[in-house]
C-alpha cells in the first residue's frame, strides 16, 4: 500500500504557521480584509491551498459534485478575482492544486489519471505539465516547491509498494535514496524557496511509525529527532521550512493512547516543543513565516471532541488565531466559522476554507491584515490554527 504524506500535523486538523516581526521597514501597509473566494454555481465548495510568499497571490481548488466529477485548480488575486486555470482545454477534470510557488507563478498538487493513478503536476503560464515517475515507479505525489516552481518535491510509488522521496527539476524526476539502509518507505512534504532544503521523512529501521528529516544535495539525510522524553513509539512529520533551510516546524505524534501530540519546531536539528493551547491538549504545526517568529498550527482537546487553530510566537506563547485577528481588526464574517488556516511567508496574509452558516457551504478565503507597530508582538497576540476538510 503506498503511503502518503498528509498535511495536518493534528488527528484531523491542518495547522498553519507563520513567523513575522509584521512591523519592520519593509512591511507593506495593509487594511484588514476578508475574502471570501465563495462556490460559482455547479460546485460544492472551494478551498485557498496556497500563497504567494506576499500573500498577493493564492492558490486552491474548487470541489465539483459527484455528477460532474470536475475539481478544477484556480489562482486568485483581489484585483482579478478568481481564474478557474483548471478549466482550461485539455487539462485533467481533476486538478486539485495543493500550493502555490512563493512567486506566485505556478500551482502545484496531484491528481487522478487514468487506471485510478495519482499524478504529481504543475501548472505555470497556463499550461498543464503532469510529472512523470523515475524508473519503475508509476505514481507521483507533490507537495512543495522553490521561489520559481522549476523545482518540486513529493514521492513515487507504484499501487502495491511504499513510496519513496523524489523531487523534479524542471519537470525531469530524481528519485532519493532513503535516509538508512533498512528503511521501506519516505517522501519529501515540502522544501526551502531557496531550493537549498528538503523536509520529508524515512520509516522502517526504527520501531517510530515515521522519523523526520531533512536532506540537502550536499549533505544528504539529516535526522529531525523527537524532544527529549517524547514517548515510543512516534510519528513524527515536518510540514514547513523557512527559505533557507534553517528553521522547520511540525509534529510528533506518540502512538501510546493518552499522549498528546506536539507541535515541534526545529532549529538546525534541534527540537523544541512549542507549549500546547491548554494542559494536556494536543498541538501541531504546519506553517511558518520567513523571520520563523510566527508559527501556525492546530490544537485538540484530550478527549478529541474540540479542535482549534493556533499561533505562536515566542513573545505571546500559543493562542487561538482568531483572537489574534480580532486584535488587529479582523473577524470571520458573521455566520461562517474557520475550517483551516495557513500564512503567509511574510505573516500579513492568511488562506485556507470557512464553514457556512448552513454547515454545508465551505468556501475558501484569504485574510490581511496590517503591519502591526514593531511593540505588538511583545504587548499582544502571536498564534493561530484550524482544521481542515479535505
Amino acid at each position: 500500500m503506498p503511503t502518503q504524506i498528509r498535511k495536518g500535523p493534528c488527528t484531523a486538523l491542518a495547522v498553519a504557521a507563520g513567523a513575522a516581526l509584521w512591523g519592520g521597514p519593509a512591511a507593506v501597509a495593509q487594511t484588514a480584509s476578508f475574502n471570501l473566494i465563495g462556490i460559482p454555481t455547479g460546485f460544492h465548495d472551494s478551498h485557498v491551498t496556497g500563497l504567494s510568499a506576499d500573500g498577493r497571490v493564492a492558490g486552491g481548488y474548487l470541489g465539483g459534485t459527484i455528477i460532474s466529477q470536475i475539481d478544477p485548480a484556480f489562482t486568485w488575486t483581489l484585483a482579478g478575482g478568481r481564474i478557474d486555470v483548471g478549466q482550461n482545454p485539455g487539462f485533467p477534470n481533476i486538478t486539485h492544486a495543493s500550493g502555490i510557488s512563493g512567486d506566485g507563478t505556478t500551482l502545484i498538487g496531484t491528481t487522478r489519471i487514468q487506471n485510478g493513478l495519482y499524478q504529481g503536476f504543475r501548472i505555470s503560464n497556463n499550461t498543464y505539465q503532469g510529472l512523470a515517475p523515475s524508473p519503475t515507479y508509476t505514481q507521483t505525489f507533490v507537495y512543495g516547491s522553490n521561489n520559481d516552481g522549476s523545482i518540486v518535491a513529493g514521492s513515487v510509488s507504484r499501487p502495491t509498494s511504499f513510496t519513496q522521496p523524489c523531487r523534479w527539476v524542471n519537470g525531469t524526476p530524481q528519485q532519493i535514496p532513503l535516509a538508512n539502509a533498512g528503511d521501506v518507505a519516505g517522501g519529501f512534504s515540502g522544501m526551502s524557496r531557496d531550493g537549498s532544503t528538503y523536509i520529508g521523512v524515512s520509516s522502517g529501521s526504527t520501531v517510530n511509525q515515521r522519523e523526520a528529516y531533512e536532506w540537502t544535495p550536499n549533505g544528504g539525510w539529516t535526522h529531525l529527532p523527537a524532544p527529549a522524553g517524547t514517548v515510543v513509539p512516534y510519528d513524527a512529520v515536518p510540514y514547513a521550512v523557512t527559505p533557507d533551510g534553517s528553521v522547520a516546524v511540525g509534529s510528533v505524534r506518540p502512538l501510546t493512547a493518552g499522549n498528546p501530540e506536539l507541535a515541534v519546531i526545529w532549529r538546525g536539528n534541534q527540537p523544541t516543543t512549542l507549549p500546547s493551547l491548554h494542559p494536556g491538549w494536543g498541538g501541531g504545526a504546519s506553517s511558518i513565516t520567513d523571520t520563523a517568529e510566527l508559527v501556525v498550527g492546530g490544537g485538540v482537546d484530550p478527549t478529541g471532541a474540540t479542535s482549534v487553530i493556533t499561533l505562536w510566537s515566542q513573545q505571546t506563547g500559543t493562542i487561538l488565531l482568531t483572537d489574534y485577528w480580532h486584535s488587529r481588526g479582523l473577524d470571520v464574517p458573521a455566520g461562517w466559522t474557520l475550517e483551516s488556516a495557513f500564512i503567509s511567508a511574510d505573516g500579513l496574509s492568511f488562506g485556507g476554507a470557512v464553514r457556512g452558516p448552513n454547515q454545508l457551504d465551505i468556501s475558501g478565503y484569504v485574510a490581511t491584515i496590517p503591519a502591526p507597530a514593531s511593540s505588538y508582538l511583545v504587548l499582544g497576540f502571536g498564534m493561530f490554527l484550524s482544521r481542515r476538510r479535505r
